[in-house]
């Protein structure tokens, strides 16, 4: 039980460390793949836009693949971002939900407190992602 609550709990604090991240930057799409990128570059990638030669190349696409689940957040133009959870079997999408960004950001937190069950590696990269 103690275990169980330690993973609840890095897994709040993981959580509360994402809505401070939306609600204190401003490019929230930013945020994330600067945080994913060092605690989980295996599961990361990120896709950049702009121009060749231009100064910022903002991210417009953010994704974490996990066993059966892609969890995407992306962003075209000045839109809002999006955020969708895929399910896919052998590398076949069998559904697609659009979540808000809010629910997409606990989806992913519960994710990675199941992967830090079975995994140490994952379980260190998520004592990364929250304390730097």
């Amino acid at each position: 039980m103690g275990e169980e609550y330690s993973q609840s709990l890095e897994a709040d604090v993981f959580a509360a460390t994402l809505r401070m991240g939306l609600a204190d930057t401003r490019d929230l799409l930013e945020f994330l793949a600067q945080k994913f990128e060092l605690a989980l570059p295996e599961q990361t990638t990120v896709r950049r836009g702009g121009w060749l030669f231009a100064r910022e190349h903002p991210v417009e696409d953010l994704s974490l693949d996990f066993d059966e689940y892609q969890y995407q957040i992306s962003r075209q133009g000045h839109a809002l971002p999006v955020a969708r959870i895929q399910k896919r079997v052998r590398g076949v999408v069998l559904k697609t939900t659009e979540l808000p960004i809010e629910e997409w950001l606990s989806a992913v937190a519960a994710e990675l407190a199941r992967q830090a069950e079975r995994s140490e590696i994952t379980r260190r990269a998520l004592d990364r992602f929250v304390n730097e």
